[in-house]
């Protein structure tokens, strides 16, 4: 049987004079109980809210594949340096769209990207966006920029402007390149 009050006696006073305090456990219980009903709902909140934000993620990446339409689909390809003298200098860079992905990857002397990228259409424009790096193929350009630019359809041709490939390759000057569709 737990007691319901306990009763202690304190002299306070140095003249002797002693007096009879009583604490009671029936509002300590009541605040214990609140604080565990405080810590109860904030647990359930965190947790709805984690659902949350795993409906958006996943609503988010049902509208990004909603958005990108099937004249997309297809594989872009354009060479840099090609011409050069120099054969180490040449790089072929690709992205491959298709219904569940976009993927980017660049080949050459001691080059090799794998990336798996983010797209959002907008009229005859396609944003690109680093999402994932492929066979540990991470690149030093990845920490300046993760922004792949816009592939735009102009009179039947694919233009890319691209802050990671200006970065990557061209020193971070502006450049925009003609990529050929197959």
């Amino acid at each position: 049987m737990k007691p319901d009050r306990i009763y202690f006696l304190a002299n306070p006073y140095p003249n002797g004079y002693s007096q009879k305090h009583q604490l009671s456990f029936k509002p300590v219980s009541k605040i214990l109980k609140n604080i565990i009903l405080i810590f109860l709902l904030l647990f359930i909140s965190c947790k709805e809210s984690e659902k949350e934000k795993t409906t958006n993620i996943n609503l988010n990446r049902s509208i990004t594949k909603k958005t990108i339409s099937n004249k997309w689909y297809g594989t872009y390809s354009f060479a840099l340096n090609e011409d050069s003298e120099d054969w180490r200098d040449a790089h072929y860079l690709s992205i491959v769209i298709n219904k569940d992905s976009v993927l980017y990857s660049a080949e050459g002397y001691q080059l090799y990207h794998s990336y798996n990228l983010s797209a959002i259409e907008n009229n005859n424009t396609l944003k690109l966006t680093f999402k994932k790096s492929y066979n540990n193929t991470d690149s030093w350009a990845l920490e300046k920029t993760k922004d792949f630019g816009v592939l735009t359809l102009k009179n039947n041709a694919y233009i890319w402007e691209s802050p990671f490939i200006d970065t990557c390759f061209n020193d971070a000057k502006t450049k925009k390149y003609i990529l050929k569709k197959t």
